[in-house]
């Protein structure tokens, strides 16, 4: 947990949601992270989940492009 960047006051806790993604036709479904205000109800991301949502994006490339 860590302080809400948004209302300073409430805890932001780290959250997990699966969205389906399309790339070249062919579609699947990675896991997202964000985080989640307990008194604003603020949902927002911070730099480690931006770095997180990026390579499971990227991982969902290479495999439709083959790259390992």
């Amino acid at each position: 947990m860590s302080i809400c960047q948004i209302c300073e006051e409430g805890n932001a806790t780290l959250q997990h949601e699966s969205i389906e993604v399309e790339y070249n036709g062919k579609k699947g479904m990675i896991e997202t992270q964000f985080l989640h205000c307990d008194v604003c109800e603020a949902d927002f991301v911070g730099a480690a989940e931006i770095d997180a949502n990026a390579l499971a994006f990227r991982n969902f490339l290479n495999s439709i492009d083959g790259n390992k």
